[in-house]
């Protein structure tokens, strides 16, 4: 269901016309919550950013050069948090309408994953 800003629908519920807050991208990044797809408790800060932006020691990359756009969430950060944050809310005022569509596509099938991977992989042995 599509909310009336155009904005692709966020789980936990509908915007309230006019009635959000403004969250700065930062905002949660101190909270922690149970990650379903990596099995432990991990902090917002690492949500909101695909794990493909994090170094092998599991540190955040270096941030993106100017001009370039940051990384953007999980695709399951709506559906993880909405019951201890204003997720919605968060996603709304620090993501574009395309942005939020990117983010909340669907997550390809595990093979694809897994042949991303070893395409990624095989490209940073140089092979």
């Amino acid at each position: 269901m599509e909310a009336d800003s155009g904005s692709p629908a966020l789980p936990g519920g509908e915007a309230q016309a006019g009635l959000e807050k403004e969250y700065a991208l930062e905002a949660f990044d101190h909270r922690e919550g149970y990650c379903r797809k990596l099995g432990h408790y991990v902090r917002f800060s690492y949500c909101r950013r695909r794990h493909e932006d994090f170094g092998p020691s599991g540190s955040p990359a270096a941030p993106p050069p100017d001009g370039q756009a940051a990384p953007l969430p999980c695709g399951r950060v709506a559906d993880c948090w909405f019951e201890r944050l204003p997720v919605e809310a968060y996603l709304r005022s620090n993501y574009t309408a395309e942005e939020l569509k990117m983010i909340l596509a669907p997550p390809p099938a595990k093979l694809e994953s897994i042949l991303e991977i070893l395409a990624r992989l095989k490209a940073e042995a140089g092979t």
